[in-house]
């Protein structure tokens, strides 16, 4: 009996899994790796509203930050974030190749037998891309761009996002999400050649057992 009352004492105290995921950045971005495609975009902490934030600075230039994580979107289906741009790209053109840059995105980068062939969902800020509009990536048609923010309306200013996680997953590949592998960071302008800056604040997975 004893042990069957320790037992229920440590599933009431330490829940099988927390109500959010949160991720942030520290100072030296411990756990965000670089990943390069042309040139190296200035990835930096910056503290705004009394703590750190991710600050991204593109000179004409395109990499991504990528965080390695399996999140269960079944578990945690509620994508949550707040960013900021300061301005928009007046060349970016979602879809072709010419005008695939934006002030800001998040991949969410789901598993696959062959990681060449898994797929992922580009949240992104557009600049001319209507809102809710979805375009497949003009470099890999696996890749799909969805448009949560548009034009330069709300540049300037923190906006948070929140997105259904298996609900664009349907929209996106006509199945249900499978296992997420990795968050990714993107603000770019080597297509377009033009200059932006982007802010991140905090990025959040919610448990869907989160009392409302």
């Amino acid at each position: 009996m004893r042990y069957l009352l320790l037992l229920i004492y440590f599933f009431l105290c330490f829940p099988a899994h927390a109500e959010t995921i949160k991720l942030g950045f520290e100072q030296n971005l411990r756990g965000w790796q670089e990943k390069v495609f042309n040139g190296s975009v200035d990835y930096q902490a910056v503290v705004a509203d009394g703590h750190l934030v991710l600050r991204a600075e593109s000179r004409g230039k395109a990499s991504a930050l990528i965080y390695w994580q399996d999140i269960d979107p079944q578990r945690y289906p509620t994508l949550r974030w707040r960013w900021k741009i300061d301005k928009i790209l007046e060349k970016g053109r979602a879809g072709e190749k010419a005008g695939d840059d934006y002030p800001a995105r998040i991949y969410i980068i789901y598993d696959s037998w062959l990681p060449a062939f898994a797929r992922s969902i580009n949240y992104i800020w557009a600049s001319k891309l209507e809102r809710e509009m979805m375009v497949v990536s003009p470099y890999y048609r696996r890749s799909v761009m969805l448009a949560v923010n548009s034009g330069s309306e709300d540049a300037g200013r923190w906006v948070i996002e929140e997105r259904d996680l298996r609900a664009d997953y349907r929209r996106a590949f006509g199945a249900e999400a499978p296992l997420i592998k990795a968050i990714a960071i993107m603000t770019d302008g080597d297509d377009t050649g033009e200059n932006v800056t982007a802010w991140y604040d905090w990025i959040e997975f919610i448990s869907a057992e989160r009392e409302p």
